[in-house]
């Protein structure tokens, strides 16, 4: 991946075959296996830490309603549960059960109305350390049209959502793209 200013891509580029970093934020709660003796220790299935990073990543962007505004996102699924528990935590759709619901439908796939993990996520390859770095080159590519081997969504990508996790911490990264840039 190549990242430059604005001014970069102005001089040397073709603007149509961009994606546009439009807002990013990260963060972490408490250690996976920390303060369990104190009783602190918060359940990672609640992942309040996505919420908080998501609804950053998204006032960022400009984006009120992620799940009318987001084309398609990748997502962190090195675990089976993760595709069900990332939609909810980051917006895409209904929490408690949405994700479920969507899959049950058709939603989640290449041609559904939340597309999720087109490039077959991290459960086809976790490459530990760069996963996150390259969900993000995925919505890239599905930004500017550009994914190749039969997963590019089939219709305008206005917005893509790219989201990491991992570590011994509940380390969180969001990430949204768009074909223009942001403009606030």
């Amino acid at each position: 991946m190549i990242l430059v200013s604005e001014d970069v891509v102005k001089k040397f580029a073709d603007t149509d075959r961009v994606a546009w970093v439009k807002g990013v934020a990260c963060g972490t709660s408490d250690a996976t296996i920390g303060n369990v003796i104190d009783g602190q220790i918060t359940d990672p299935a609640d992942q309040e830490v996505a919420k908080i990073v998501a609804k950053k990543a998204y006032e960022m962007a400009g984006i009120s309603d992620p799940k009318k505004e987001i084309q398609v996102a990748e997502v962190y699924d090195g675990f089976a549960h993760q595709v069900l528990l990332w939609p909810e935590k980051l917006f895409l759709v209904e929490e408690g059960g949405g994700s479920c619901r969507m899959i049950e439908k058709g939603e989640f796939e290449i041609e559904g109305e939340m597309p999720v993990n087109p490039s077959g996520g991290v459960t086809s390859t976790n490459a530990i350390g760069a996963s996150a770095m390259v969900r993000v080159a995925e919505v890239a590519l599905q930004v500017m049209g550009l994914a190749e081997g039969g997963h590019q969504v089939p219709r305008r990508v206005k917005n893509g959502l790219a989201h990491g996790w991992g570590g011994l911490f509940q380390f969180v990264t969001v990430t949204i793209l768009g074909d223009e840039p942001a403009t606030h």
